[in-house]
């Protein structure tokens, strides 16, 4: 099966690039992947908009989801991002979640599973590369704004 996202904005990546440069540097594409998460109770009537990040290792979700779920976390740990130091760490909870990806045209994947990072702060919802490009096969992206996964 394949899923087709289209691109949903450009925004600058830093503020600080001049304006001049910024077709060249400083753009960032976004694309929305809609999910369904499958609970203790079965598949979640509701859908999550999560932005498909390539930069980020795990997904990140708030933890209000993994409740809402019914689900357990495995285990507790501290993630960070680029900025080193202890101010910068945030405390997660891991779990493993099933859920299924929803395209554009209401294509819905099979079912997958994949690690998640849930925080108790607001955020925006994250899908990360870990056990996406592992278990979906080939990530593509395409010069007309669209990526293409293959599950």
């Amino acid at each position: 099966m394949v899923l087709v996202f289209r691109r949903r904005r450009i925004t600058p990546l830093l503020e600080s690039v001049p304006e001049h440069q910024r077709r060249d540097f400083g753009l960032s594409s976004k694309y929305s992947i809609t999910i369904r998460f499958k609970g203790e109770g079965g598949w979640d009537a509701n859908t999550y908009g999560f932005i498909f990040d390539t930069g980020a290792f795990v997904s990140y979700a708030p933890d209000t989801i993994l409740e809402l779920l019914g689900a357990r976390a495995e285990f507790e740990s501290y993630v960070r991002g680029v900025a080193p130091g202890d101010d910068c760490k945030v405390k997660v909870k891991f779990a493993r979640i099933r859920f299924k990806m929803i395209d554009d045209k209401a294509n819905e994947s099979r079912e997958l599973i994949a690690w998640f990072a849930f925080h108790a702060f607001k955020s925006p919802l994250l899908l990360g590369m870990k056990d996406i490009i592992d278990r979906c096969g080939i990530v593509k992206l395409e010069k007309d704004d669209v990526i293409t996964l293959r599950i």
